[in-house]
């Protein structure tokens, strides 16, 4: 949540940095880089659990699930409809597309309830 905080914080310092833009295309980086922040605790919680919890756990297969599915189950088609179909701004695609965070956040949240990720990696002794 820190990380959000910062982003959202410092959304106006570092879009004005980009000086060879116009207005309009800084404050929609402004504006993008607002909406972004409030996903960042959700994309780094989920970072945590497929990569440090589930790979680690041994469940490496759903962890490959719950990256591609969301992803291209969900993210990559509404990025493509609204883009082309829609005269909605950026920001508001980016926000309706990073939904597919919270999509992931409670698949992986249910498989590491039901501990089906935890896996034997050792090998027994004979």
């Amino acid at each position: 949540m820190v990380f959000g905080i910062i982003l959202f914080v410092s959304s106006g310092f570092i879009s004005n940095q980009f000086t060879e833009v116009s207005d309009v295309v800084r404050n929609n980086l402004r504006i993008i880089l607002m909406v972004f922040s409030f996903y960042v605790p959700i994309k780094f919680s989920n970072a945590l659990q497929i990569i440090g919890t589930l790979r680690a756990g041994g469940d490496t297969k759903f962890a490959l699930f719950a990256e591609i599915f969301p992803l291209w189950g969900f993210g990559v088609p509404m990025a493509f409809i609204l883009s082309i179909y829609t005269s909605l701004p950026i920001y508001f695609i980016i926000g309706i597309i990073n939904l597919e965070e919270i999509i992931k956040f409670f698949l992986v949240l249910k498989r590491f309830l039901s501990y089906k990720w935890l896996k034997n990696l050792t090998l027994e002794a004979e």
